[in-house]
């Protein structure tokens, strides 16, 4: 499993340039599954499953106890 990081702006990373959806492109060549991480919202996870990702994951979403995502 890897795990891809981070994939859109996030406030944690201020001022790093994300790695952007490409990114999961690039490592699908390992052959493992890829989770996507870093400024995923309701707005845009669909995006990185598009892009190849096998799941995604939510740490601020989590942490702020805004569920409700993480449900669908």
């Amino acid at each position: 499993m890897l795990v891809a990081s981070h994939i859109f702006a996030t406030s944690c990373k201020a001022g790093l340039e994300p790695k952007g959806v490409n990114f999961i492109n690039e490592l699908k060549s390992f052959d493992k599954e890829i989770y996507a991480l870093g400024g995923l919202d309701s707005g845009n996870y669909k995006e990185a499953i598009k892009a190849g990702a096998s799941g995604v994951c939510f740490m601020s979403l989590a942490m702020n106890d805004d569920i409700e995502l993480i449900k669908r």
